[in-house]
């Protein structure tokens, strides 16, 4: 699996490519209160992440 750098905006194109859109669908199909979250992974753009490690959602 390619790990993103951290410090890259484009994440989401770089490791999915084209496929984001509709992993991204699919992600909010099956986990539609996005409960499931790992860093860099599909949909975490939805969250930020403290320097204490807890979790916020994001209002983009």
């Amino acid at each position: 699996m390619h790990q993103a750098d951290d410090r890259e905006s484009d994440w989401q194109r770089i490791s999915w490519g084209p496929n984001y859109d509709r992993l991204r669908e699919i992600k909010k199909k099956y986990d539609p209160d996005s409960i499931q979250w790992c860093h860099r992974c599909v949909g975490s753009e939805d969250w930020v992440e403290l320097r204490d490690g807890r979790l916020c959602r994001s209002y983009n």
